[in-house]
């Protein structure tokens, strides 16, 4: 005898009111207009230099807030995918948040190009104390963060995605 379904009954109100809400696509459209301003920015800024140093520092504040949102988005979208995984509409704009954190990656390349160009009192001047670091790409990508045994670095090892 087959188990009976058991519907989730969260309360995702506190996320959005509804997937196809206008809270929901309103929220949509402004994090990909971000994404979108934050990479002409970051491209229109060039090399992280004495004279566009204050309009990075803005910049990765910009990103942080871009980067929170995403997460905020990526929850919601596993929470309504967790309650039915078989939900078209939850298919279809999980991957649709998948294409645009793919943009907003491209946002990160940009930034860890400029700060591996920028020479070390620039970057100073920038009064980062600590940082958090993906250890994906080996030794070399991170041993430029671990040389100065006064600041702080927080280096993933494991996190909870899947792969």
């Amino acid at each position: 005898m087959a188990a009976a379904v058991q519907e989730a009954d969260w309360d995702l109100t506190p996320y959005f009111d509804a997937i196809e809400g206008d809270a929901y696509r309103a929220f949509r459209a402004a994090l990909a207009a971000d994404v979108a301003k934050l990479q002409a920015d970051a491209d229109a800024l060039g090399p992280l230099q004495g004279e566009s140093r204050d309009g990075w520092a803005a910049l990765l504040v910009r990103l942080e807030d871009a980067q929170a949102r995403n997460g905020h988005l990526g929850s919601y979208l596993g929470c309504r995918g967790a309650a039915d995984a078989r939900d078209a509409v939850v298919q279809r704009e999980t991957a649709s948040a998948s294409a645009a954190a793919a943009e907003l990656e491209k946002v990160f390349v940009s930034v860890r190009a400029a700060l591996r160009d920028t020479d070390d009192a620039v970057f100073e001047a920038l009064g980062a104390d600590c940082c958090t670091i993906n250890a994906y790409l080996g030794y070399d990508a991170v041993a430029p963060f671990v040389q100065d045994p006064s600041r702080g670095v927080f280096v993933l090892c494991k996190t909870s995605n899947p792969g």
